[in-house]
């Protein structure tokens, strides 16, 4: 299992580690409450009509979004995304891994340790006009681990294929084992005629460990069609394989008052993407670009050329230089959101749904380095220490609050108290001296793992500063300070190196020794974690598109703390908001609205419970910890 730098004498050290949930799975699934019936229904609706043709059957994962497509499967195991592959045959993969179909690891409910995880199953497909002579083949793209967890020995990715007697056959198995990270494709024959059936079905299951995000395969470019042989492996498609990279220089995303401020600073000199040619024949491919004001929907800018010939096989860039138009655009509301429509399609293409791309860049009141996915935890293990990570203003402006994405571990860590921390000024790398310059420190608590709001907040925890900070042009850095031994798990983004095409982000810095040391100069720690600074005047924000109000900056209170009875909760300035209490298990032992500061909490016995507010109007939460004794 993949657990980096995880050394045995034990002393304080930065850790890489994978996921417990996926937050986007659970965040779905909670947005998403009838998801199963949707998949049911497909398969009550079986095409097994003799006169239907169930072929070519052709799957990407393009057209979808976090789960399967329910018009090819019958299940919702896998995830959806491009953020784990490395250089797929084109964009999005279903990965298969150690977590269930609503992101919570296996053994929270299966039991056990190891086994059968994931399941992608198709639609049951007709094949009965169909002969050997047609010569059916069936071949995928996989990859084991990319930029996730290395499959073990023990761990495996088997296809299945269902006979006409209704049994599944494992017709190819791979093991793990092998540091391999790059997509290979396998084909085989479906014309045996216990496969030529009304009802044929084929399936992937992964066998892994349950305890996580573990054991990663990924899985694309599924194709199913007659009149094909055994070196059938090529296919008259050009796919667009990666996100295109921001139109920023140094982040993912910053206040659009402190871009306009410094734009040949901040402007990227091009914005990339990269597209693969599946056919053995060079090509010509067009490419086109064009940009839009999202919140005005007016055209911005556009572009065209010809791309020259494009080797099998061999992903070929495609830069546009078209950053320096955004320049004059006018803000809404203090934010600005791009959209960028990019295509490259060969005029033979096969398969149209991988030529082109939609991308959104938002200019908010945040920086940000991360694309607001997690792909591993990260955080200091095996004692106290210090995480910064270094952003730089352009102009004077206010520090009001710091967004983290906090992922659930395999240990608790909901409750826990640690140290935000700004600064100013960090003693220079490899200077064991205590020069470092806050200019703000507060103990905040981990709030508990609720995914619910996370349509609101991109998955980020916001903590408002209780007193906002001035911050001059320049350096500064936001992090936190931890004295004991914990991990805090913060989200790490581990795409950022191919966003800003360096070897890893020279803004995260590590103290855990006495002294400040680069994070990435650390082999293996090539991506940035998910801390946000808040920057601004007390605005109407956009977060991840959606408008949020911030009314104040004050600390939610339990009083009597411990208690018996009864609580009582201090806050100002909430109007309409919902009280949830779970325990220290996460359960939800209260919900109600928030309608008096006095609540009963006679019935929850003694023991700590974690008591989440939520305000209606904003969609900010408040957290704090109480006991009944």
């Amino acid at each position: 299992m993949f657990l980096c730098s995880l050394l045995l004498n034990l002393k304080a050290q930065q850790l890489i580690s994978p996921l417990y949930v996926n937050a986007e799975l659970k965040s779905f699934n909670s947005l998403h409450p009838n998801i199963d019936k949707a998949y049911g229904i497909k398969h009550t609706l079986s095409k097994t009509n003799s006169a239907f043709d169930s072929l070519p059957f052709f799957e990407d994962f393009t057209t979808s979004k976090i789960v399967p497509d329910t018009n090819h499967w019958l299940d919702h195991n896998v995830f959806i995304n491009n953020g784990f592959p490395i250089n797929p045959p084109s964009y999005n993969v279903a990965t298969f891994d150690g977590l269930d179909k609503i992101g919570n690891a296996y053994a929270l409910s299966v039991g056990g340790s190891y086994g059968p995880a994931d399941t992608l199953t198709s639609i049951p497909l007709n094949l009965s006009k169909y002969v050997a002579s047609d010569n059916i083949f069936f071949s995928f793209f996989y990859e084991m681990r990319g930029r996730g967890d290395m499959p073990q020995t023990e761990d495996s990715l088997l296809l299945q294929f269902l006979t006409s007697g209704g049994k599944w056959n494992t017709v190819w198995v791979k093991p793990g084992g092998q540091s391999d990270s790059t997509f290979t494709q396998v084909i085989f024959s479906v014309n045996n005629t216990i496969y030529l059936h009304g009802a044929f079905q084929f399936r992937f299951v992964n066998f892994a460990s349950y305890s996580g995000n573990w054991n990663q395969w990924h899985v694309d470019y599924i194709r199913l069609d007659r009149s094909r042989t055994i070196k059938d492996t090529l296919s008259t498609d050009v796919a667009i394989m990666t996100s295109p990279t921001p139109l920023l220089k140094r982040y993912y995303s910053m206040p659009w008052n402190q871009y306009k401020a410094s734009t040949s600073i901040e402007n990227a000199s091009s914005t990339s993407f990269f597209v693969r040619n599946l056919k053995n024949t060079n090509v010509q491919v067009p490419s086109k670009y064009f940009v839009f004001n999202k919140q005005y929907n007016n055209l911005i800018n556009n572009d065209a050329f010809l791309l020259g010939s494009l080797t099998y096989q061999i992903p070929q860039k495609i830069s546009y230089n078209f950053a320096t138009v955004i320049d004059t655009i006018s803000p809404k509301d203090d934010s600005v959101i791009i959209k960028s429509i990019y295509t490259a399609s060969e005029v033979s293409d096969a398969h149209r749904m991988n030529d082109t791309f939609y991308k959104e860049q938002l200019f908010a009141n945040y920086y940000a380095y991360d694309d607001g996915t997690a792909e591993n935890g990260f955080g200091i293990l095996n004692g106290s220490g210090k995480v910064a990570l270094g952003f730089e203003s352009n102009l004077g402006d206010t520090l009001r609050a710091i967004d983290i994405y906090f992922n659930q571990s395999s240990t608790q860590n909901s409750g826990i108290n640690f140290t935000l921390t700004a600064w100013s000024y960090l003693t220079p790398i490899g200077k064991n001296t205590n020069e470092d310059i806050k200019i703000h420190s507060q103990t905040v608590m981990v709030p508990v793992h609720d995914y619910s709001y996370r349509d609101q907040m991109g998955g980020f925890t916001r903590f408002l500063l209780d007193t906002p900070r001035y911050i001059p042009a320049g350096k500064f850095y936001i992090g936190w300070v931890q004295n004991s031994s914990f991990q805090l798990n913060v989200g790490y983004d581990m795409n950022y190196p191919g966003n800003f095409g360096t070897p890893y982000n020279p803004n995260v810095f590590v103290n855990t020794l006495g002294s400040w040391m680069i994070s990435g100069t650390v082999p293996g720690f090539t991506g940035t974690p998910m801390l946000r600074p808040i920057i601004g005047k007390q605005p109407t924000t956009i977060v991840n598109g959606l408008a949020t109000k911030e009314t104040n900056f004050e600390k939610l209170y339990v009083y009597p703390n411990p208690a018996q009875y009864l609580i009582n909760i201090k806050i100002a300035g909430l109007e309409k908001a919902t009280i949830k209490i779970t325990d220290i298990q996460g359960r939800t032992r209260k919900e109600i609205p928030y309608e008096s500061s006095a609540i009963d909490v006679h019935e929850l016995g003694s023991g700590v419970y974690f008591l989440t507010l939520i305000d209606q109007l904003t969609n900010l939460t408040y957290n704090t910890k109480f006991i009944i004794q």
